[in-house]
């Protein structure tokens, strides 16, 4: 009886670890950046210029080069992915325009 006892017990204890939280692992991806880098970027710097504030773009338009775009997410277990980007278009090495997504 006592084994009996013992081992639904047992079951009850393994199976409750689904109460528990167990640690989630926080997944970042691609270029950090923050409102104030961004903010720092205007049409007239040169490649090398937005280089400096953000470093190298993450995805490099194959068939257009002069589009780069900077990519940021953050997700922290089964929470929401929060996700940035900053597409820039270049035009002899100048910045033109730049369109912004979540910053």
């Amino acid at each position: 009886m006592r084994k009996l006892i013992f081992l639904c017990l047992l079951g009850t204890l393994v199976t409750s670890c689904s109460m528990f939280h167990v640690h989630k692992v926080e997944v970042e991806q691609g270029n950090y950046m923050t409102p104030g880098m961004v903010n720092r970027i205007h049409p007239g710097m040169t490649d090398a210029q937005v280089k400096a504030i953000m470093g190298e773009p993450i995805l490099i338009n194959i068939m257009n080069p002069n589009v780069k775009s900077y990519v940021y997410t953050d997700q922290l277990g089964s929470n929401p992915r929060d996700e940035r980007k900053l597409t820039l278009v270049f035009r002899n090495g100048v910045l033109q325009t730049m369109q912004r997504q979540g910053i």
